[in-house]
């Protein structure tokens, strides 16, 4: 009897013991397919906000009277793969992807993921300010030095209220590229930045009407 029960014991704790290794590999199967490299950079604005298809943010903007909006400031930082320390310096370019978002639009009839790109329009030069065309992760770090990127809502505002007078929707697709070291992970290498502007009818324009 004693036997049988130690011989139970052994088959339900090896029982234990693969379930919970089985656990585990099926959460690391979920969460990376294939083959990853956690040396690789990435855009850890992108990272972020990586929905599995997608990286993308949305900024809206609308006039106020009583509330005048000010500009959007955002911080872009490079970074490693789960956050890891870099063994080295590495550099790369961030840069206004146009052929990223053109496919995109080029797409938009298909549906689906797409289907939000059927009316957007590259975000004019005049509008924005990018600190910086370079990242730099040095090493020993986990985190790059920040590079501002300065949206200028007050002025898309007024472009929208005096001239388009329609809502609209603009993108600017940041991407890094030419690392001088690592690999870059292409899945979060670019951030699609969204900026809807919503135009507003004004208090004299409907007492007019």
């Amino acid at each position: 009897m004693k036997r049988n029960i130690k011989w139970i014991s052994v088959l339900v704790a090896t029982a234990l013991f693969f379930g919970f290794t089985g656990c585990d590999n099926e959460y690391l199967d979920l969460k990376y397919k294939g083959d990853i490299d956690f040396n690789q950079l990435v855009l850890k604005q992108a990272r972020n906000v990586w929905n599995g298809a997608e990286c993308n943010t949305t900024y809206e903007f609308k006039f106020d009277e009583e509330k005048p909006v000010k500009n959007k400031e955002c911080k872009l930082n490079l970074a490693l793969y789960q956050d890891r320390v870099s063994a080295q310096d590495v550099t790369v370019d961030l840069t206004v992807n146009k052929d990223s978002l053109q496919t995109a639009i080029a797409r938009a009839d298909e549906g689906g993921l797409y289907t939000k790109y059927a009316d957007v329009e590259l975000l004019p030069e005049e509008y924005y300010t990018l600190q910086n065309g370079k990242l730099k992760l040095t090493a020993n770090s986990k985190l790059s030095d920040d590079v501002s990127l300065t949206l200028y809502a007050p002025m898309l505002i007024e472009h929208i209220q005096n001239e388009v007078k329609a809502d609209k929707t603009y993108v600017l697709p940041l991407t890094i590229s030419n690392a001088t070291a690592y690999a870059i992970n292409e899945k979060v290498h670019t951030w699609m930045c969204f900026v809807k502007v919503a135009y507003v009818e004004k208090k004299e324009q409907k007492s007019a009407e």
